[in-house]
């Protein structure tokens, strides 16, 4: 039983992780995209949060293996003082 899960888990993992690099390396949509906004929905309470502003600053790229990188902060971000703060 123990050595079936390990072979299934091993499949899946296999399966799963050649799924994205077939399906971009035919998709020609890749790129850096600015973020203009960010939302957090709560399943059960349906609560909205924005963690980053109501004007979020940011980039999200996606590159041709599947992967992808999200950087925002909030707009109101202030710059340290001086260097080394």
């Amino acid at each position: 039983m123990r050595a079936t899960y390990k072979i299934a888990t091993a499949l899946f993992a296999a399966v799963m992780s050649a799924a994205p690099s077939s399906a971009w390396a035919a998709d020609p949509v890749v790129g850096t995209w600015r973020v203009v906004s960010e939302t957090a929905e709560e399943t059960e309470s349906k609560a909205v949060h924005k963690f980053y502003g109501e004007n979020p600053s940011g980039f999200i790229t996606f590159t041709a293996d599947g992967r992808y990188i999200i950087l925002t902060t909030d707009s109101t971000r202030k710059a340290p003082a001086a260097e080394g703060d």
